[in-house]
C-alpha cells in the first residue's frame, strides 16, 4: 500500500505503454509466422512429411484415423489454428479429432504464452530453442492426450 500511495500517474501510464508495445510484438510475431506457415501447409507437402514419422506412434496410442491426424500433430508450431484446419472437409472419427483439439490447445497455450514470454524476457532464448522446447512438449503431450481420448471415448 505505501507503494502504490506513492507511484504517480506516470507509473501507471509507462507500465500501459510498456504492455501495449508488449502485445504488437506478439501480434507481429505470430501473425507472420502465421501468414508464411499456412502458405507452407497449403501449397506444399511439408506438413504430411511431418506427419510421416508420427503415425506408427499414433496408431500405437490406438488412435483411429492416423493418416488424417498424423499431419496435424507438428503442424502447431506452423499457425495456431492449422491443425484443426487440415482436419477441415474430412470424415475423421470423434476420437482423433479429439486428440487433434486437445494436442493444438496445449500447444497454442505454449506459443501464445510461455514462448512469447520467453522471448521478451532476459532468458537467453533464441528461435531454434523454442522450436526445440515445443517438439519436447509435444512428445511428451502425444501419449498423455491419446490416454484422455482413452479415458473420454473408451480405450
Amino acid at each position: 500500500m505505501d507503494k502504490a500511495e506513492s507511484a504517480s500517474p506516470d507509473a501507471m501510464l509507462n507500465g500501459l505503454c510498456s504492455a501495449g508495445a508488449f502485445a504488437l510484438k506478439v501480434a507481429s510475431f505470430v501473425v507472420s509466422l502465421s501468414v508464411i506457415f499456412l502458405a507452407l501447409a497449403n501449397y506444399t507437402p511439408v506438413v504430411s512429411w511431418l506427419g510421416i514419422p508420427v503415425a506408427p506412434i499414433l496408431n500405437l496410442l490406438g488412435l483411429p484415423d492416423v493418416e488424417l491426424i498424423a499431419p496435424s500433430v507438428f503442424s502447431g508450431f506452423f499457425a495456431l489454428s492449422l491443425p484443426s484446419t487440415l482436419l477441415k472437409g474430412t470424415a475423421v472419427a470423434a476420437k482423433g479429432g479429439f486428440f487433434v483439439v486437445l494436442l493444438s490447445t496445449a500447444q497454442i497455450i505454449f506459443f501464445t504464452e510461455s514462448a512469447n514470454a520467453m522471448l521478451e524476457s532476459e532468458i537467453p532464448v533464441d528461435f531454434k530453442d523454442l522450436l526445440i522446447i515445443f517438439l519436447e512438449r509435444t512428445v511428451f503431450l502425444i501419449p498423455l492426450c491419446a490416454l484422455i481420448c482413452g479415458i473420454v471415448f473408451g480405450f
